[in-house]
Formats: structure tokens, sequence, C-alpha cells
């Protein structure tokens, strides 16, 4: 639903693995609300500041940042986030970054988020909702063969140049939030392989968190213990979020591609999921 009077809506969620879900999530909320959703991602990925080379980044292969802007994405800064919430512009956050899309074996569906609560401070400042949500199925799609981890540890005849073009991307020069979403990423990325599973992808929206002066949250720019409480909420709802994705799919008469793709055949409607509890 539409955000009440003037407030600027936040998402915020997580990455599945190789962040290949911006461009559904948007186009999704678009056919949903009608509103297009400014997506914020890394630089590199969308081609602004800090791009190197025309190496694939997450979301897609090299030249994916022309269609990511085509999306109304934008390179993900303090100053972005600011700009897109002062003009009401709904817009789409990903915490985890890099790391979350690029995550190491036996993190699936693992929130990898930072410790500086950045966004909820703009969002407070502006009188924004945050929108939790959590996405997941991707990840049940691929292999993950080598992680970025085991991809630097190989031989340098195999891993070599991959290091030194993802050692060469440099993080957008802005500082604040931008500095906490982005420490310690690395765009080196994995070996990930489709192994055939074309597995159903969920998303869902949770309850907002309200950051206008009316809310709960109200003094978060001012108060760090608050920002820090609202952070450690939103944080809170997507993960119950995943919690519940992760136990009700397999309630989904249409989970795998196969009974789908019947049913959708067959009726020329998309196939219907599990009851919402």
């Amino acid at each position: 639903e539409k955000s009440s009077g003037n407030n600027p809506v936040l998402f915020v969620g997580n990455h599945q693995l190789l962040a290949g879900d911006l461009g559904q999530l948007i186009d999704g909320l678009h056919a949903n609300t009608g509103c297009w959703v400014r997506g914020l991602a890394h630089p590199f990925v969308v081609g602004g500041a800090g791009a190197a080379g025309g190496n694939a980044g997450p979301g897609g292969a090299a030249g994916g940042g022309s269609f990511l802007r085509r999306f109304g994405a934008v390179p993900v800064s303090g100053r972005s986030l600011v700009s897109l919430l002062s003009n009401g512009e709904p817009c789409l956050l990903f915490p985890g970054g890099v790391r979350e899309a690029y995550k190491l074996k036996n993190e699936e569906y693992k929130l990898l988020w930072p410790e500086k609560p950045e966004f909820v401070r703009a969002a407070n400042r502006h009188g924004a909702l945050i929108v939790p949500f959590a996405a997941v199925g991707a990840e049940d799609c691929l292999d993950l063969v080598l992680d970025t981890s085991e991809v630097r540890n190989l031989p340098d005849f195999l891993g070599g140049e991959a290091r030194r073009r993802a050692d060469s991307v440099r993080g957008p020069r802005m500082g604040g939030a931008a500095e906490a979403q982005l420490a310690g990423e690395s765009f080196l990325s994995p070996v990930a392989v489709p192994n055939g599973k074309l597995e159903r992808w969920y998303f869902f929206f949770g309850s907002p968190v309200d950051m206008s002066e009316t809310g709960e949250f109200a003094h978060a720019t001012e108060d760090a213990d608050i920002a820090s409480a609202a952070y450690a909420e939103v944080k809170r709802r997507c993960q119950h979020g995943l919690d519940y994705l992760l136990r009700e799919r397999s309630n989904d008469p249409f989970q795998s591609f196969l009974p789908r793709l019947a049913y959708e055949q067959m009726y020329g409607k998309s196939a219907p999921t599990f009851p919402l509890r």
C-alpha cells in the first residue's frame, strides 16, 4: 500500500546470492503499486563513481549497469539516500551490500549487515517509513562451487588477474552511510553454477517501522541508542520474514517449476502460493 501522508518509503532487506533480485523487486513493486522504486546499488554496478573497467559486478555481467539505471537505480551514498528521501521518492536499500551478495559457503539466507545504523538516521531525518522485506529462492537454484575466500586463495595463474581487478574497485567517496554499508566489501566474485532447480522466488514485506517524529524511534538522528534500537528492529523484522518464508514455502504446491508451469499454461495466470498466516 502507498504511504499515507507525505512520508517517503524506504524498503530494506536481504540480498540473495549474486544479487539478481534488484530488477525483479523494482519491476514487481511497479507492477503491484504503480510506483517506480529507486534502487541504491554499489557505484561499480550502476557505473557511478568508483567503477573500474568493465568487470561484472553483482546483479549481472558487464553492461548490467545501464539495465539497472533503466530501472531507476542510483549509486548508493549518504547523499543519494538523503536526496531521494527529501524528494519523497520510494527507494530500496540492501544493507548487506556486496558482502551479502557474495556470501560464503554455509551462509545461505544469512543477514550480513554492518553494525552502523546510518540509514535509520537518514530515514528519521526525513520522517520515512522503513518497510523491511525478505527474499528467498535464488540461492536454491545455484551451487556455490568456490566462494570468495576460496577464489582468493587460488594459485596466481588461476585467480591472480581476478583478484587484481576486484581489488582495484574503489568504494564511493562519501563516508557516513556509504562507508558503513560498503566497508570491507570485495568484488571478487564467487564461482556459482545453476543446479537445474527452477525454484520459485518469494518476497515478503513486513510491517513498516515508522521513523517519523510521531513514531517509536522519533529521535534516532540525535540519540545513538535509539538509532541502534531502530536498526535492530528493522533487522529483526527482516529475519522474521526470512524465517517465515523458509518455513512456509514447503506448503506451496507450486514451489517447483513443472507443477507451476502446468498450472500457468492451463489457466493463463500465475500459480497461487501458500496462504499468508
